[in-house]
């Protein structure tokens, strides 16, 4: 993967995400859709939230839902939670400089009244990303 900045792992934060591969070389006649289109494109139920984020020196979709999840197995048995729960997800998919891929970073937490927080902590861990080639 190519980098997208001169960054070493010297120069990243404790605990910041960081992508390496071999660089093969930029990729040419691919086209990928911007950010803003992408995310409208993927955020299609209804309450989504749309947006973009820098990541990595690249603008990313952002798309945040909340589900209800059921059937949720409690501890180490097979029965189900009496009841639905909320889930909030998070995905961010972030365009891989020079090469026709994505990275898709997905977060979720069930923990419903700290949702907007643990959000927050997300899109933080997604644009602590870095890309380094090898």
């Amino acid at each position: 993967m190519a980098a997208s900045t001169g960054t070493t792992s010297a120069d990243l934060a404790p605990g910041a995400l960081e992508c390496r591969g071999q660089h093969q070389g930029e990729v040419t006649g691919h086209h990928v859709l911007p950010a803003a289109e992408l995310a409208a494109a993927l955020g299609n139920q209804p309450g989504d939230e749309v947006g973009v984020l820098d990541v990595a020196g690249v603008r990313a979709a952002r798309v945040r839902r909340r589900e209800q999840v059921g059937g949720v197995a409690v501890g180490d048995t097979d029965v189900p939670w009496p009841e639905e729960l909320p889930v909030t997800r998070l995905d961010v998919y972030v365009p891989v400089p020079g090469r026709p891929e994505m990275l898709l970073l997905s977060f979720s937490t069930p923990i419903d009244p700290i949702a907007d927080a643990m959000v927050a902590l997300f899109d933080a861990i997604a644009g602590s990303l870095r890309w380094q080639h090898t």
